[in-house]
């Protein structure tokens, strides 16, 4: 029976490799390119469950900004022995938060096909 050779891994596919726990060898993975990237022309309906990870992490984004400013003006404030770091770091967390939230929703409406 004939047997078919192995297949050679095209040169649009990706190789990675990871070292194993010997050190000296190595193992080769090929990650093949994902199809639907690269045909402009297929439209394809993105899952539910997407679109709400995607429109819940704006709704995230401002408190966690603002909790993260707050944190490090917190710490500020302890290391430098002054009482208006966590002030300005409220304000810098919520200004951040809200560019990010304005360049998510409108890399979302861009990415949003017209219906």
């Amino acid at each position: 029976m004939w047997r078919q050779p192995p297949r050679l891994p095209r040169p649009s596919e990706a190789r990675r490799t990871r070292p194993t726990a010997l050190g000296w060898a190595k193992i080769i993975l090929i990650v093949p390119e994902d199809k639907n990237l690269r045909d402009p022309n297929r439209l394809t309906k993105p899952n539910a469950l997407v679109s709400a990870a995607r429109y819940s992490e704006i709704g995230f984004i401002i408190p966690a900004a603002v909790f993260l400013g707050y944190a490090l003006g917190w710490l500020l404030d302890h290391w430098l022995h002054t009482h208006w770091l966590y002030l300005a770091g409220v304000i810098f967390g919520a200004v951040v938060g809200f560019v990010q939230m304005i360049r998510m929703a409108s890399a979302l409406s861009r990415d949003k096909p017209d219906s």
